[in-house]
Parts: structure tokens; sequence; C-alpha cells
């Protein structure tokens, strides 16, 4: 299993956990001095669930 793999299976389990209806998200980081994989999702699933994406806790 890759790493990216790995991302996907946990966030679309932590995303079932939480009730989101979405498909997770990852792709290669633009910005290598923050790793080299990113989720782009915070601020679609906070606006579909109303939330504020500043405090990303849902």
């Amino acid at each position: 299993m890759s790493v990216k793999s790995a991302a996907l299976a946990a966030l679309a389990f932590a995303y079932e956990m939480n009730g989101l209806k979405a498909a997770p998200s990852v792709v290669r980081s633009t910005r290598p001095e923050f790793g080299d994989l990113q989720c782009n999702d915070m601020m679609r699933l906070a606006k579909s669930a109303g939330r504020n994406p500043g405090r990303a806790c849902f």
C-alpha cells in the first residue's frame, strides 16, 4: 500500500465516522516544505457543513 492510498483510506474512514458524504482528495503538495501530500478538502467540507474552515473541528 502506498502512502497516498493509506492517506486516502484514513481520510475516507474519518469522513464516514463524522457523517461526511464526500470522497477524500489527496494530491502531491505544491509546497515541498509542507510535505509530500496535501488534502484540500477542508474548505469545501466546512462550507457544506456551514462551519468556519479556520476552526477545522467538526
